[in-house]
């Protein structure tokens, strides 16, 4: 797959904001070359210091989305597929997991008060999944801060959204 371009459909389309949209497969597709699909999930939300007044978990950043990567012969879509496309959570909870059809999805990362299990690993800040895609990679676990007091404390970065070709997951 050297030569991306006769080897794939030349089209590219973006779909950047969270909601829920409509791809339409276009007319003059050429049935023998696949479609390439990239799916992130949305990151985390960081927290902040004072978990319900208590200053008992220090102020850490969201898990990066996942990664899926799919080749998608063209035979197996639909006239149209469903693109949803993932919205940040609150702290306590984890963003929106994105998809393209029922093809390939990716889940959000965690938030920074979130320690929920997602796709696998259960812990604060930990990075959402792609999920059937050829290629699915993990989000970078959020940072994680501390407190000290309430003038000496600090907040950790979010984690990295995964690079579609490289050959780790993302990173906090």
């Amino acid at each position: 797959m050297a030569n991306f371009h006769s080897y794939l459909y030349n089209v590219v389309d973006v779909y950047d904001c969270y909601g829920s949209f409509t791809w339409t497969k276009p007319s003059d597709i050429d049935e023998d070359k696949p479609i390439l699909v990239h799916v992130w999930g949305a990151g985390g939300s960081g927290s902040d210091t004072y978990n319900g007044g208590a200053t008992s978990q220090n102020a850490s950043g969201g898990g990066g989305g996942g990664l899926a990567v799919k080749l998608i012969d063209v035979s197996s879509l639909g006239s149209t597929e469903t693109v949803t496309v993932g919205n940040v959570g609150s702290p306590a909870n984890q963003s929106g997991t994105s998809s393209f059809g029922a093809h390939c999805s990716a889940t959000g990362g965690n938030g920074g008060r979130n320690a929920s299990t997602n796709q696998g690993l259960t812990a604060y800040q930990v990075g959402g999944m792609g999920v059937g895609g050829d290629v699915n990679k993990r989000g970078g676990t959020g940072g994680g801060g501390y407190y000290a007091s309430t003038s000496n404390c600090g907040g950790g970065g979010g984690g990295s959204a995964p690079a579609p070709y490289g050959h780790s997951d993302g990173y906090q």
